[in-house]
Order: structure tokens, then C-alpha cells, then sequence
């Protein structure tokens, strides 16, 4: 425990958001629940192992411990520490996902159903809407934006959430005529264009809550808030935007993260690209099957 409180009081810690603080704590503080009273020189790769593999069951869990585990020692050795010459988490891997694809990603059918429940002028229709045509935003950005990023020469231009304080993306985009339209027939406030019954923005976790019971009420269940970037960079894809031009949109930071989203489109894509050459030359040569 000693340890873990070293890590909350240095910058590495302090310098994170506040969600991310909020949630690496409360690991810490179950870590420290269960093992605060051990001698934390002791700890080594073996012992990693054994804390990592209570949670089996639940992988992202047990990775999560080992990050948080991997940055108390990280920071432990960036200051020299006592008792501390070697991470032990170097040599421990993470366990595979249960769900190796991730959330589920729209398709256009469950986009097409959804706006079939909420026509155009209700907030659910409207949060979708700026999922899809407003830079591809986490639900950490829907619920803060407004009118107040809206330039006069017709751009949208704000700052993501996630890491703003550590490695920022600053997105800029044109602010899409079918996006304004929809806006202006929508309840929105003032300036943050979606807002609770009194009057306030949204909290993550709340609207998160809300955007499930709009699903649910849809008959999409197994869509949630996180399927609609995976959707829109999708989308993008097999219109034939380039990678780039993806990650342009949607600000993503490399080309992996863009390729883990658009692998699927892409090869569909590939797929009907062939399938057309093939029947061209099928149509060119009358060489086919049939009689």
C-alpha cells in the first residue's frame, strides 16, 4: 500500500484525467485491499502471474491489474525508490480478449432501424447523428459539443477528450449540411446541443445509460454509445476514403488504430472489387458455368 500511495502522490498519477484517475484508483485500492500488506520488493514475475490469472474469466480485468501493477513500479524506478531495481510485469502477457473484435459495429440496417424509431427532431436521433457525421466522436465528446465549435466559415473544430491533457487531437472538419439540418429541427440548449430534461449537459455515464435504453427500446440490444465510431470509420472505408483520410476524420493517431476498425469494410470492399472484374471478364469472353 505504501507503494501504491507513492504512485498516487507523483506526477504520473496526477497528470492523468480525472476519469482515468477515478478508475485507476479504485483498482489500486482493490489491489491494495487484497494485497497492501505484502512486501512490495518481493513482488516478481511468478506472483504477477498468479494475481493476473484470478481473473481468467474476466481478461480485460486481469490486464487491467497488470497496467496498474506495470505503472506503480514504472514510476517506482523513475524515482528510485527503494527496494526497486526491475518492473515486475515486464515479462507477463496479457490474456487474450473474450471478445476479440471489440464492440459491436453498426451496421447500416441497425442505423436504418434506429432512425426508423426516432425520426429527425428527437434527441436520440439526434445523438446518432453527430456519432456518425460529427468527426466520428466518443461519447466523452458527444456530450460536449456545441454551438460554441462551430466556425463561421462552416467548420467544426474541438479538442477530443480522451488524453486532451496528455497528447491531444484537435479535430477540424467541415460541419456537414445534413448535420446542420438536423440540428435545427432538435431540441438542443443553448450551446452544448445535448442536454438533460433540466437543463444541464449530460454526464458520460448518464447519457452512456440513456443511449442503452434507446437502444433497447429499438430492438438493438447489442448496440451501444461505442459501436457508432467503429461504424462511421467503417462507413468511410468502403465509400473508398484512404486510410489517412479516415484517420483525418475520425482523429485517430495511427494507422493500426484506423485498420483494427475498417479490416472488415476493406475486405468486402476488395471482395466486390474482384467480383466485378471477374463477371466483366465473365461478360468479355462468355466463359462461365452455364450451358
Amino acid at each position: 500500500r505504501w507503494l501504491a500511495e507513492e504512485y498516487k502522490s507523483s506526477a504520473e498519477f496526477k497528470q492523468l484525467d480525472p476519469s482515468t484517475r477515478k478508475t485507476r484508483g479504485r483498482i489500486i485500492e482493490r489491489l491494495c485491499r487484497e494485497y497492501g500488506d505484502l512486501p512490495y520488493a518481493m513482488l516478481n514475475r511468478q506472483a504477477v502471474t498468479k494475481i493476473r490469472d484470478k481473473k481468467t474469466d474476466t481478461p480485460s480485468a486481469a490486464n487491467g491489474d497488470v497496467k496498474v501493477i506495470r505503472y506503480i513500479y514504472k514510476a517506482a524506478l523513475a524515482r528510485d525508490l527503494p527496494g526497486i531495481d526491475r518492473d515486475p510485469t515486464r515479462d507477463v502477457a496479457f490474456l487474450k480478449s473474450n471478445n476479440p473484435k471489440g464492440h459491436h459495429s453498426w451496421t447500416i440496417e441497425e442505423v436504418e432501424k434506429f432512425e426508423a424509431t426516432y425520426p429527425i427532431g428527437t434527441q436520440p436521433r439526434l445523438w446518432l447523428s453527430l456519432s456518425l457525421y460529427a468527426g466520428c466522436p466518443r461519447i466523452s465528446d458527444v456530450v460536449l459539443l456545441g454551438r460554441q465549435y462551430v466556425t463561421k466559415g462552416g467548420r467544426l473544430q474541438y479538442t477530443q477528450f480522451k488524453n486532451r491533457n496528455r497528447a491531444p487531437v484537435d479535430m477540424d472538419i467541415r460541419f456537414l449540411d445534413e448535420l446542420r439540418a438536423i440540428i435545427d429541427v432538435s431540441p438542443t440548449g443553448d450551446m452544448i446541443f445535448l442536454e438533460t430534461e433540466f437543463g444541464k449537459p449530460f454526464s458520460v455515464n448518464g447519457f452512456g445509460n440513456k443511449v442503452r435504453d434507446w437502444c433497447d427500446a429499438a430492438g438493438l440490444p447489442h448496440c451501444s454509445s461505442h459501436g457508432t465510431r467503429k461504424a462511421a470509420a467503417a462507413r468511410l472505408a468502403e465509400l473508398g476514403c484512404s486510410d489517412h483520410e479516415i484517420m483525418a476524420m475520425g482523429g485517430w493517431k495511427t494507422l493500426k488504430e484506423v485498420q483494427r476498425y475498417t479490416a472488415a469494410a476493406r475486405k468486402r470492399l476488395m471482395a466486390d472489387n474482384a467480383s466485378d472484374r471477374l463477371e466483366a471478364d465473365i461478360a468479355r469472353t462468355k466463359v462461365s458455368n452455364r450451358e
